[in-house]
């Protein structure tokens, strides 16, 4: 006879956060892909090379946790940039010397293709010795500085010191950094509480969210560029139309994003700020479309810390399942 166990509230809220940091990852891919990508003659939708690099921030950043957790050192953000590396190699691209391409985002094919161009981060990977704040050029502000580092919204310990130098790695100009330490901070507000509002009054008044939740702005006026800043307040702004997280209001919101200048640097921001107030089973009712989430949802299972009294596995097998973390 078998006997059923109630979930326990440590378990209850451990499938609650999970969920929606799944969400965070699945819903910024949908919002790259929506708004970008176009279906292809299978029917599968495409994310780019801003989903590339968040997976490999995601896998960086699981690395430094790991890596913290059995040898008591980190947070080593340089793990980022190694992976950022990794993504460099399988992508053919030259960086004068190699990196052992390890872990299992390097086997994933689609992570190996061309899928757009991200300039900064390729540069500052040319260009500088290591992960040093001071190499990225001032004139970089592009949204991957922000868009690219979303997942690590989901990384409690991360701070907001952490947000500027994973930023600062690629990207110089202030602004850049400023828009992609608000946005972590705004995604890790909207892992806990239940509606953008709450969230945006977690962070405090800060003068990029300015005016971003009035109903009169015209989605249309903002992604008007390819900036972090301008990626930032055209996604939040998106949410704000969404506010139960509802397909038709997501479908239609999307379908004003792709109507805008930038539509590419806005919709990843959109879909994890989604994902991570309405959790991962949303995600795929926003276009009546299931399965094909095996990348980001399995970069991300590892981001949420056993619950406390739960022993983490052995250092051997994290070796092998993330091989070069420790």
């Amino acid at each position: 006879m078998f006997r059923m166990t109630p979930a326990g509230p440590d378990d209850v809220q451990r499938a609650a956060r999970l969920s929606r940091v799944r969400g965070l990852l699945l819903g910024l891919a949908l919002g790259d892909a929506l708004t970008r990508g176009e279906p292809s003659d299978r029917g599968v939708l495409r994310a780019t090379v801003t989903t590339q690099l968040a997976c490999f921030t995601a896998e960086g950043l699981i690395r430094t946790w790991v890596r913290a957790e059995h040898r008591g050192i980190g947070p080593a953000l340089g793990l980022v940039w190694n992976a950022y590396r990794r993504w460099a190699m399988i992508q053919g691209i030259d960086l004068g010397d190699g990196i052992e391409l390890n872990g299992w985002l390097c086997e994933v094919p689609a992570l190996a293709e061309p899928r757009g161009d991200a300039p900064a981060v390729v540069t500052a990977l040319r260009t500088a010795a290591g992960p040093v704040v001071a190499d990225a050029p001032a004139t970089s502000r592009g949204h991957h500085a922000l868009t690219r580092l979303l997942p690590a919204a989901a990384v409690p310990w991360l701070q907001d010191e952490h947000a500027h130098e994973l930023a600062s790695m690629t990207h110089g100009s202030a602004t850049a950094v400023e828009a992609s330490t608000v946005g972590i901070a705004l995604g890790r507000a909207a892992l806990t509480v239940p509606s953008l509002p709450e969230a945006i009054d977690q962070l405090g008044r800060t003068v990029l969210l300015d005016g971003i939740l009035d109903p009169d702005v015209a989605l249309k006026d903002l992604g008007r560029s390819h900036s972090a800043r301008s990626a930032l307040r055209g996604g939040v702004a998106v949410v704000a139309r969404c506010p139960d997280g509802s397909p038709a209001a997501v479908r239609s919101a999307f379908r004003e994003v792709r109507r805008t200048v930038v539509p590419a640097a806005v919709g990843p921001v959109a879909g994890a700020l989604l994902g991570a107030l309405h959790g991962s089973t949303r995600g795929p009712t926003w276009i009546g479309w299931r399965g094909g989430a095996g990348v980001p949802i399995g970069a991300v299972c590892s981001y949420c810390p056993p619950a406390q009294g739960r022993r983490t596995r052995h250092r051997s097998q994290c070796a092998s399942s993330r091989p070069g973390c420790l």
